[in-house]
């Protein structure tokens, strides 16, 4: 089986933690009354499964978080066919740099803590935000103060916006293997995320790995980034290797034939 995205119940204990931090950004979560039924599903299915393929080693580690049977858990990455180009160069001059959000903005992606990076970065790098807004007027209106918020737009507008950025960020709260980090990497651009945004960026490598719900690490890593240049011109080339060497839908595929093969012969021993 696959198991695209965390486990049920780790979904709804890390968004409640979100909303009682942040209870005026959204809506409390509507009670689900088929969230247990749902998350009930989800164990037996792992239990009739020999092999249960997940998108990063964030999803295995709920899983087990869940008592599941992280014995049979693979991790295969997925991928993306981006058609986002990298800019000739990554080299910048200008004093602020690009910093890019892609996803709905809310609770989930981390957006609090964009907002928080933001005002703390404000002397040295522009925030912007693609997607649709998922938060209260209230909310909205201050993060228009610290953020460009561009909204939901069409798919075949995104690249534009990877090429105005220089860096990207996603601390995502709760993902399975955000395909967006796919494309920043396609696009060149170092990535900023958490480890729960499931991606294949390795920490000091393609960008930085930030524990979730700490915009002070987001802020030090744009720093950083904003003071050594030459840093931020290698891990952009680094970026680019990473998703031709792996981010591809081809490589997801090859790895997924490869380990279904593996797999099926440990099962018919």
């Amino acid at each position: 089986m696959e198991q695209p995205n965390a486990p049920k119940e780790s979904e709804q204990r890390l968004l409640r933690g979100e909303h009682e931090r942040h209870s005026e950004w959204e809506d409390a979560p509507s009670q689900n009354a088929y969230a247990n039924e749902y998350a009930e599903r989800e164990k037996q299915e792992w239990q009739q499964s020999d092999v249960i393929f997940c998108g990063s080693s964030f999803v295995r580690d709920e899983i087990e978080r869940n008592d599941g049977p992280t014995e049979r858990c693979m991790v295969v990455p997925y991928g993306v066919n981006s058609e986002v180009k990298p800019a000739e160069t990554r080299r910048v001059s200008r004093s602020k740099l690009r910093v890019l959000t892609v996803g709905t903005v809310g609770l989930r992606k981390g957006t609090p803590y964009v907002l928080q990076a933001a005002r703390k970065c404000a002397s040295i790098a522009s925030f912007r935000m693609v997607g649709g807004v998922e938060v209260s007027d209230t909310v909205q209106s201050r993060l228009a103060e610290h953020v460009d918020l561009v909204g939901r737009i069409p798919r075949s507008e995104v690249e534009k916006h990877y090429r105005w950025a220089d860096v990207f960020l996603l601390p995502s709260i709760c993902e399975g293997s955000a395909t967006v980090t796919y494309e920043a990497m396609a696009a060149g651009l170092p990535v900023i995320c958490t480890p729960n945004t499931g991606s294949i960026v390795r920490n000091e490598k393609e960008g930085f790995i930030v524990p979730i719900r700490n915009a002070d690490a987001i802020a030090e890593k744009i720093n950083k980034l904003s003071s050594e240049r030459e840093l931020l011109e290698h891990m952009s080339h680094k970026a680019r290797a990473r998703y031709e060497e792996g981010g591809s839908l081809e490589s997801y595929r090859k790895r997924l034939v490869n380990t279904i093969i593996s797999e099926m012969g440990d099962i018919s021993e």
